[in-house]
């Protein structure tokens, strides 16, 4: 999660340093910044969960039957 702040950080900082003060309005506007943090984050929740699962088969570990 670090290394996507910091990367988004720095994508910032490179895209303020490329494009001119007056057409970066026009050109970030396309991005919406929360609804990719959100979808970032639920990957990365998708991805601990399935580490968590296969972790806990490769363990032995089954889930219990009622």
């Amino acid at each position: 999660m670090a290394l996507f702040v910091r990367a988004e950080r720095g994508a910032l900082r490179r895209l303020q340093e490329f494009v001119s003060a007056r057409l970066l309005p026009q050109l970030a506007g396309t991005v919406n910044r929360p609804r990719r943090n959100d979808k970032i984050g639920l990957q990365l929740l998708g991805l601990a969960l399935g580490h968590c699962e296969s972790r806990a088969a490769a363990m032995g570990f089954t889930r219990l039957r009622m």
